[in-house]
């Protein structure tokens, strides 16, 4: 849907566009009730970029004053686990490709 893509793009850009993305919303045609819908529930899910995620762990790894196991050992793992994770949903099963799947 049309309203989705403008809904997410939002959620995800800078709030100085805000005013821009609305315009551009409204001009396509896009219901303004899927559109406010769908960008109020895009917001309810923060989403960490998995790099990022893993080079803060990585720093703050890095500060403990024992570092057994090994940092670099602590953070292949998370990276696995963010990585190599699927759920299955109405019979069908799918991987998550972005960000940390809920409950990680």
């Amino acid at each position: 849907m049309r309203g989705d893509y403008f809904a997410v793009s939002l959620a995800e850009s800078p709030g100085y566009l805000l005013p821009l993305q609305i315009e551009s919303a409204y001009l396509s045609g896009t219901s303004w009730s899927h559109f406010l819908l769908r960008y109020l529930f895009t917001m309810l899910y923060t989403v960490i970029p998995n790099n990022d995620g893993l080079q803060a762990l990585k720093y703050h790894l890095d500060l403990r004053p024992e570092q057994q196991p090994p940092t670099h050992t602590l953070v292949r793992l998370a990276e696995l686990v963010l990585t190599l994770n699927c759920f299955d949903f109405n019979g069908n099963y799918y991987q998550q490709v972005g960000g940390v799947a809920m409950g990680t």
